[in-house]
């Protein structure tokens, strides 16, 4: 049997397509019969039922019918489906611009009205005559193949057009008519669908390239979208506002050049002396000025730099330079970070390669600067305040308000030494490692103090 189902969709495609010069309601179908074992069935009276699927090959029955034939001498049979014996619908009603159809064929061999599937196969290319009298437009003419109509919507390059018009591949778009307004004939859009409402034009230049412009049911404006040797330009100021907006030209050959202005509604601005504002419009005298308005949450962060490598060496540099006097940089190491020992995984580091590092605070009176810890506490944490440097010089270690140039909470510990030190100045002091004692020197000598 599969031998057999295989040369009846063969057969019967190759000779699908030999068409009717007039506009019949049928087309020819031809198919040798054989059985089981490859012999052909000469001379032999059978009957071969014809159902025409709609969908896939389980699709809806729209059709079908009986054809009681005779093989020739080859086992030959020829068809004109659509003038059998018809057992359900009628011919003519056959939606054959809706979708794609199946022909599925059954036959009995003994006339015991017992039919046997024989196989189902797409009609790869339905009658044109046919197809034409069951769109019921008598402008839709015959085209190359490739081009479909399907419920309403017309497709070249595909037969399941998901829209009005779906192209699978290129198109090209020939105008030689010019208007009198100056514009080439293109491309028209409407997202109103009323033509007292603007609509856009994209079309070709008289001197190359394309430009797309808007009409404001009394004029064409300057061009929103212009693009010509290498160039490309959008809209002006004194434009209709515009989400993405240049002003001037910018040019493309290794990278992008834009010149004037740029700007993304209120999120994005560049100025025509290279200003950068990020969240607002107006970068004021900085080169890059970053602005948000988040209340809490993450939104609070404005910047992120971030590297993903996790390789051993991985970090994320921040750089700050002038001129030649060397750069400062800021950095967080990741958690494979095996330098230095790998003493500085996950590790924020400050340095740089010029002559010192220099913190500033704010108001003298109330300025400082504090270095603090975090704490867990459960579900949730703190911050702890562990050293503490205040606007007139003091320094607390484990105290918030130092009341001394250094004012320690707690103990502090001075390592022995047993040695004095050298070149001794009034008020140094050390812990002798030989005798035991804190001593302090007066300025010609070291004493013990106590």
């Amino acid at each position: 049997m599969k031998t057999r189902t295989i040369i009846f969709i063969i057969l019967g495609m190759f000779v699908l397509n030999s068409l009717f010069a007039q506009v019949p309601q049928a087309f020819k179908y031809q198919a040798v019969i054989r059985d089981t074992t490859g012999h052909v069935f000469q001379n032999k009276l059978i009957s071969l039922r014809i159902s025409i699927l709609k969908g896939d090959i389980q699709g809806e029955e729209v059709y079908s019918e009986i054809h009681d034939v005779k093989t020739n001498q080859f086992g030959i049979v020829n068809l004109n489906i659509g003038q059998g014996l018809a057992l359900s619908s009628d011919f003519n009603t056959i939606p054959w611009g809706e979708g794609t159809f199946f022909l599925q064929l059954e036959i009995d061999m003994d006339g015991a009205m017992d039919y046997h599937l024989l196989g189902v196969s797409q009609l790869m290319a339905v009658p044109y005559a046919l197809y034409a009298e069951s769109s019921g437009n008598d402008y839709w003419e015959k085209g190359e193949n490739g081009i479909y109509y399907a419920e309403g919507r017309l497709g070249i390059g595909t037969d399941d057009p998901q829209s009005l018009l779906d192209v699978d591949g290129q198109a090209k778009i020939r105008a030689s008519t010019f208007l009198g307004n100056g514009n080439f004939v293109g491309l028209y859009f409407n997202g109103y669908g009323n033509d007292d409402q603007a609509e856009w034009l994209l079309s070709s230049h008289n001197q190359g390239g394309f430009q797309l412009r808007r009409w404001d049911g009394m004029d064409w404006s300057e061009h929103y979208l212009k693009v010509n040797e290498g160039k490309f330009q959008f809209g002006a100021y004194d434009s209709p506002p515009l989400m993405y907006q240049f002003k001037g030209w910018a040019s493309i050959s290794d990278s992008l050049k834009v010149g004037n202005v740029f700007s993304i509604g209120n999120n994005l601005r560049v100025t025509e002396d290279g200003k950068v504002g990020i969240g607002t419009t107006d970068p004021d005298t900085y080169k890059l000025y970053v602005a948000t308005t988040a209340d809490g949450g993450s939104e609070r962060a404005i910047a992120h730099f971030r590297n993903n490598s996790t390789a051993v060496g991985s970090l994320c540099n921040l750089y700050l330079s002038s001129g030649d006097g060397g750069s400062t940089y800021l950095n967080f190491t990741s958690s494979s970070y095996i330098h230095q020992g790998g003493k500085y995984k996950s590790h924020t580091l400050l340095g740089n390669n010029g002559k010192g590092l220099v913190f500033r605070t704010g108001q003298n009176d109330q300025g400082r600067v504090a270095f603090e810890f975090r704490r867990e506490l459960g579900d949730t944490y703190t911050y702890d305040e562990k050293v503490s440097i205040t606007y007139d010089g003091n320094m607390g270690i484990g105290i918030i308000h130092p009341q001394r140039k250094l004012h320690i909470n707690n103990v502090m510990r001075l390592e022995p030494s047993f040695a004095p030190p050298a070149n001794p100045s009034e008020g140094d002091i050390y812990m002798d490692g030989n005798d035991h004692i804190l001593k302090v020197y007066n300025g010609t000598e070291w004493k013990s103090c106590w």
